[in-house]
């Protein structure tokens, strides 16, 4: 079990705010129990970057990064468990086209995102589901100015499954509010 809890963690050239990346293994270690609680995350190319991991990410704000805003990521067949994204703002990450403010790519079973504030730059998705999702759930979130609100989207893999649940959101000042798409990969399953 790992907490990082009340820090302001910022930087101007660095790839990674808070995560669980091993560079000396150039790999992603297996983290349980990991809490990320009120911190402020700013000036990284992505700033809540976890892969093979499972805990909760609460009342962080995090913003002002260049390419991602959160990022947790995994493949569902080795699944421990899933986040808890919670009451969090994120403003400004990203600069559109294929940069978000969060990012749940190949996510575990029982990924939670709820009462989250979301400012996008209208260019981009401040959500984006991609590729499998294990009954995700997007729930009470307030999503503002995004090109796309929420974005479910496969963009290859054989027999993807996503089940994602949105419900109860205010998404508003955008372009779409939310957006089912495959772009590449086999047909799959929707729920």
């Amino acid at each position: 079990n790992v907490t990082v809890r009340g820090f302001t963690v910022k930087s101007h050239t660095g790839t990674r705010g808070i995560t669980n990346r091993d560079d000396a293994a150039a790999a992603y270690q297996p983290v349980t129990g990991i809490r990320v609680l009120n911190n402020v995350v700013t000036k990284f190319t992505n700033g809540v970057d976890f892969r093979r991991a499972r805990g909760e990410i609460t009342g962080n704000q995090v913003y002002g990064n260049s390419t991602r805003g959160m990022y947790l990521r995994e493949y569902p067949p080795a699944s421990p468990g899933g986040f808890t994204v919670l009451n969090n703002v994120l403003s400004g990450n990203g600069a559109g086209g294929s940069q978000y403010d969060l990012v749940l790519e190949d996510v575990y079973t029982g990924t939670v995102v709820m009462s989250n504030t979301i400012t996008g730059g209208l260019t981009e998705a401040c959500i984006l589901v991609n590729n499998e999702a294990g009954s995700v759930e997007l729930t009470g979130n307030t999503l503002n100015a995004c090109g796309e609100g929420v974005l479910i989207l496969q963009n290859g893999g054989t027999a993807i499954i996503q089940q994602v649940k949105v419900e109860r959101n205010t998404i508003t000042g955008g372009g779409i509010g939310v957006r089912v798409r495959r772009t590449a990969g086999t047909s799959s399953l929707r729920q």
